[in-house]
């Protein structure tokens, strides 16, 4: 009986691990702003850096993709949420004394804020979380191609954005 509430308990954890799931690859989710076609929460997509526009496509086909120029960005604002895998730890240890050891381990999601202007000159504002890898990068491309300074929510983050980590 022990054990098949073990595997309840754990299968219950790992199917709701997608949704927990930091984003990957190249790839970054909107997760808020005053965008009134992403009428979602949250919306997965796809993060392009092109010679004039930062766009943002949707994985879903029904949803237009986001172009904002690089000349209409008014501001930049860098910041990390870290925290602690307690599901995984807890799922873990239910299995293994060993999976308390992921505790000691954090977990980084990284946001970037886009303050611009649309086509009629009102003030938007768009959060995206962004996947680890194209963080410097990122910041880089957005930073020289619009002119803009990008704020730092901390001097941790900003160490972090620079090697990548």
């Amino acid at each position: 009986m022990r054990r098949f509430i073990a595997f309840v308990l754990v299968f219950s954890l790992v199917a709701e691990l997608p949704c927990l799931a930091a984003v990957r690859g190249k790839s970054a989710k909107y997760v808020g702003g005053t965008i009134s076609i992403y009428t979602e929460k949250q919306v997965d997509g796809k993060w392009d850096l092109e010679d004039e526009f930062l766009v943002f496509t949707p994985k879903k086909k029904e949803l237009a993709p986001l172009k904002i120029a690089y000349a209409r960005i008014d501001s930049l604002e860098y910041g990390q949420k870290v925290g602690r895998r307690l599901g995984a730890a807890i799922g873990m240890s239910l299995i293994s004394p060993i999976g308390l050891l992921l505790l000691f381990s954090k977990k980084r999601k990284h946001f970037l804020s886009v303050g611009f202007k649309d086509n009629e000159d009102k003030l938007q504002g768009a959060v995206f979380e962004l996947a680890k890898s194209i963080v410097p990068e990122s910041l880089q491309t957005l930073e020289s191609k619009s002119g803009k300074a990008i704020e730092y929510e901390s001097d941790e983050a900003r160490q972090h954005a620079t090697k990548g980590d």
